[in-house]
């Protein structure tokens, strides 16, 4: 509990649920790794009906089959598991229900382990297990039937790498945690779960919602997604971070929950006594985070997020309300991760003069000394970040850095045999030569691919004790259904998405600060170069597009169905909330669309759109530097049929190398949601002069156009 210094945690009042009142949801856990204190500060700082968390990530997935094939226990959070320990017995006593889906891809396993706490603690428990959602097993059967599980980015068919397959999840929704809790479940655990799921569960069981009551499960998961994130919904990661109570004290902002009314809307809060706040701009920020159009699609509702309306309604209370729900799309997505293969990075700093000089001779001596040089590997990138300034005072000051990274299938490759030719350079290469790390072993990373699955071929399966059944899924919609979904992405709303800017990389800008960047792939991995696609234009290859996964953070892209496309208008409140002007942010993905210029690394200032055609020249908003600056011309590295992109700005240059050729696989890791690039389609968030302050801020609302629950 995140409480004042020398303050006794308050004890609650008996929960606060009603038959016929709302139910408090609370929110314990944003990510696998979050604070462990989470679950006692929801359960021990103030009156909560249900606990529950979001433990899992596309990342987490594959970090989950990789600590699997280590030990016996770690296909699923076991930081969950130490939360049970310190609130189990306390949760029993007030009859709070707990919801997790930290049962990864070992929700079995888990629920035991939730029991072996139990028993210790001398009490019985009864747990729920709600799975299905596993399809490593039918991966070649679902293709060999016709089912392509094509990436959702780049069409291209899982066909090529299905044979380094980790781990495949259908996003199951909430009617399987229902079930469990009418059953009498205690705790429910749960496999792939939309995030969301964990909290309209318990809202449709206690007011004994319908499967078609599409507004109020609509407004579930509009609650759902602000609380999902933890305590981002309170503070944390906010642009106007300053305005909030407690957190330049060094104290951290309190977990959220809501409470949930029959109709659907809920009122948004935290425990008394914890730092941060809940304000419009906190809610909002949450609400419009993971999005990338205005229908936010889930397994089990359609949720028009343009019809949401944000209210505050006192000091840390925050209401949502008016959220419209249209009947459950015919997909679900599957969450696929397969092995990448290996990578391995050296930095070397370059101090004083002549930066540009030392960097070429550095990179010039390493691929001379690597066995094959920089061919011997699958891909190899090399940037130069100018963090050195003129006149410094220091070393520091006067210091940039070179940093080299390889990809390969061959680990000793990628390893050692990289890694140790850089630090032979020691005594051999410009003077000040240092490394930033000793000699290393290559790191496996996996690569993430998005992909839709009808949902009449996923069963949820609820267990309880000795008990198994089945769930269905929300299959397909009839037609009248159909034809009411359509006519919310037909027409002008799609033409008007053609406007649009590509806005650059959040993050605080760093004066004096050049990035150089030249990355090359010789081969594709997965060894296959897959079928022609014909309607797709010209396209960076997979292999170009893959990062190693990264630390977890709250994946962009992690949610996702079939996307409905219409400008995003959320409502605070005002009485005339006309939407802005069409834009779209990040990387274009959208079939038929020439690709945008990689992304740029923090601190770009360039606001541009995409390259016309390789030798002409990219289309700025009007009187922007780019029109000037940027540009784009042959790359005399590559052979025909690939361009260099060269982005010039005020504080960034960007020299990347992109092939052309279509028809390969794309091949994007998960990277932190915050930090990805953003898709909104026209934000009208709270009033103009917020929507300026959010513009101005560092922190992202939204991520790329990736499909949301």
């Amino acid at each position: 509990m995140t409480a004042s210094p020398g303050q006794p945690i308050p004890t609650p009042s008996a929960p606060i649920r009603t038959p016929s009142g709302p139910i408090r949801i609370a929110n314990c856990s944003g990510f696998y790794g979050d604070r462990l204190d989470g679950a006692r500060e929801m359960v021990e700082g103030g009156p909560i009906d249900v606990l529950t968390g979001d433990w899992l990530a596309e990342l987490t997935m594959y970090v989950l089959s990789r600590t699997k094939q280590r030990r016996a226990d770690g296909g699923y959070a076991r930081t969950f598991v130490y939360q049970m320990s310190q609130v189990l017995t306390t949760c029993l006593d007030r009859g709070i229900k707990v919801v997790s889906n930290a049962g990864g891809l070992d929700p079995h396993g888990c629920a035991e382990a939730v029991r072996k706490v139990a028993r210790a603690a001398g009490r019985e428990v009864s747990v729920a297990i709600v799975d299905g959602d596993d399809l490593i097993d039918r991966l070649e059967v679902l293709t060999a039937a016709g089912h392509s599980l094509s990436n959702i980015d780049t069409g291209e068919p899982l066909g090529d790498v299905v044979d380094r397959v980790v781990t495949a999840n259908a996003y199951l929704g909430c009617w399987g945690i229902v079930e469990a809790l009418e059953a009498g479940a205690d705790v429910v655990v749960t496999g792939r779960v939309t995030d969301a799921a964990v909290v309209m569960g318990p809202a449709a069981w206690h007011h004994g919602w319908a499967r078609d009551d599409w507004d109020a499960l609509a407004g579930a998961v509009a609650a759902g997604h602000v609380i999902e994130c933890g305590a981002q919904a309170t503070g944390g990661n906010y642009s106007f971070f300053t305005e909030l109570p407690g957190l330049a004290e060094g104290r951290l902002p309190g977990f959220p929950w809501a409470e949930i009314a029959a109709d659907g809307s809920s009122v948004i809060s935290k425990h008394d006594g914890t730092a941060g706040g809940v304000t419009v701009g906190t809610v909002t920020s949450q609400l419009l985070y993971e999005i990338g159009e205005p229908t936010y699609a889930n397994p089990d509702v359609m949720s028009r997020f343009d019809t949401t309306t944000v209210t505050e309604e006192g000091p840390d209370r925050v209401r949502i309300s008016g959220t419209v729900g249209l009947p459950a799309p015919p997909t679900t997505k599957v969450a696929i991760n397969y092995a990448g293969g290996w990578r391995n990075s050296m930095a070397v700093g370059l101090c004083g003069l002549d930066i540009e000089a030392k960097a070429e001779v550095v990179t010039n001596q390493l691929w001379a000394t690597v066995a094959g040089g920089r061919d011997a590997f699958d891909e190899t990138e090399t940037r130069l970040v100018r963090t050195d300034s003129p006149d410094a005072t220091g070393n520091e000051a006067a210091t940039a850095w070179l940093r080299v990274t390889v990809w390969d299938d061959d680990e000793k490759r990628a390893g050692r045999a990289f890694s140790g030719a850089a630090t032979e350079l020691a005594l051999s290469s410009i003077p000040g030569f240092y490394a930033s790390t000793p000699p290393g072993s290559a790191s496996a990373y996996g690569v993430y691919w998005p992909a839709l699955i009808p949902a009449s071929l996923i069963t949820q399966r609820v267990t309880l004790g000795d008990r198994t059944w089945d769930v269905p899924m929300p299959g397909a919609v009839d037609p009248e259904d159909q034809a009411a979904l359509d006519q919310h992405i037909d027409g002008d709303d799609i033409d008007a998405m053609d406007a649009h800017a590509s806005v650059g990389p959040s993050g605080i800008t760093v004066d004096h600060v050049t990035d150089l960047t030249d990355r090359r792939s010789r081969r594709r991995r997965s060894g296959g170069s897959g079928p022609p696609q014909p309607a797709q234009p010209a396209r960076r290859p997979g292999v170009a597009d893959r990062r190693p996964l990264r630390r977890q953070g709250r994946v962009g892209q992690r949610r996702g169905l079939r996307p409905q496309r219409r400008g995003l208008a959320v409502a605070a409140g005002l009485a005339d909330h006309r939407p802005a002007a069409p834009t779209r942010t990040g990387r274009d993905r959208r079939p038929g669309r020439a690709p945008l210029p990689p992304r740029q690394p923090a601190g770009a200032q360039l606001r541009h759109r995409r390259a016309a055609r390789p030798g002409g020249r990219p289309k700025f908003p009007p009187g922007h530097p780019g029109q000037v600056a940027g540009r784009v011309h042959p790359c005399p590295h590559r052979p025909r049929g690939h361009h260099r992109l060269r982005w010039v700005s005020t504080s960034t240059i960007t020299d990347r190398c992109t092939p052309a050729r279509s028809g390969q696989p794309g091949r994007r890791p998960v990277r932190d949601g915050r930090a990805s690039s953003s898709s909104a389609r026209n934000p009208t968030v709270v009033d103009v002069e917020a929507v300026r302050r959010v513009q101005r801020g560092t922190r992202r609302l939204s991520v790329s156009k990736r499909y949301s629950e």
